[in-house]
């Protein structure tokens, strides 16, 4: 849960980030706002980390938290469709 939040932290602090954001908001017309990648990256950085920390404590195979992240995506997928 630490490896998390410092990786969120770090995330967040990172100035080129906040310079993509602002940039990715000017570009897309305020859709995407800086906040929201920030947040995102950040969110992706600490869920990464802490993947990453589960494996190395408890011996856990990747496959498997990559499998069951798949089968989510499918199931969701599935469940809710968005016409493009």
């Amino acid at each position: 849960m630490q490896a998390c939040m410092y990786s969120c932290m770090c995330a967040r602090a990172e100035p080129a980030l906040n310079v993509l954001g602002r940039t990715v908001e000017a570009l897309s017309g305020g859709v995407f706002s800086c906040k929201m990648l920030v947040w995102a990256v950040a969110l992706g950085v600490g869920v990464g980390m802490a993947i990453g920390a589960t494996k190395i404590l408890f011996g856990v195979p990747i496959m498997y938290i990559i499998l069951i992240k798949v089968l989510r995506l499918v199931c969701a997928r599935h469940v809710h469709h968005h016409p493009y």
